[in-house]
């Protein structure tokens, strides 16, 4: 079955403080309501744009880092839902609920397939340890066949980087508790 980010979309200036009790029982109620109907397969809050961080690949192959995101919208991702859906149009109803919920607006896009069922299987989170999303941002003018076998095998290689070393992290816990 297809996958959707549902993505909520803050202005620059939100402050956190002002979501109400009311918006928290009816984001609440919508991760409820997806839970029993099984399409959510992954849902996540994230902290404010300011304490964001770019990083840019430049012509010399260095990665340049820039504080906040900058994007010329000036509207930033504040949490998202990755949802299982049957098309389009059954996400685009999840998403409608999303922004009465949040009070926001959100964007729907579908996933590349893949095997989320690693997001599945939460770990716990270390004491002291903070999650971090990091996404890609891609040209407008972007072509998916443009993507050769090197770069999804770099792709592929990191991921594969990524999940070794949590693995490692939760073999060295383990042992030390």
């Amino acid at each position: 079955m297809p996958q959707y980010l549902v993505a909520i979309h803050l202005p620059d200036d939100f402050d956190p403080s002002s979501a109400d009790k009311s918006m928290e029982r009816d984001i609440d109620a919508l991760n409820e309501e997806m839970g029993a109907k099984g399409i959510r397969l992954f849902a996540g809050g994230l902290r404010s744009a300011r304490e964001a961080k770019s990083l840019r690949a430049q012509r010399d192959g260095k990665v340049v880092i820039t504080d906040g995101p900058f994007l010329e919208t000036k509207e930033h991702v504040g949490g998202f839902w990755i949802l299982e859906a049957a098309d389009m149009d059954e996400a685009l109803a999840w998403a409608r609920k999303a922004v009465v919920a949040c009070r926001a607006p959100v964007e729907v896009r579908a996933l590349f397939p893949s095997d989320l069922t690693v997001l599945l299987a939460r770990r716990p989170l270390k004491e002291g340890m903070t999650q971090y999303l990091a996404t890609g941002h891609l040209p407008e003018d972007f072509d998916p066949s443009s993507v050769d076998e090197a770069m999804v095998r770099d792709m592929d290689a990191l991921n594969e980087e990524m999940e070794w070393r949590v693995g490692v992290s939760q073999r060295q816990r383990s042992l030390t508790t």
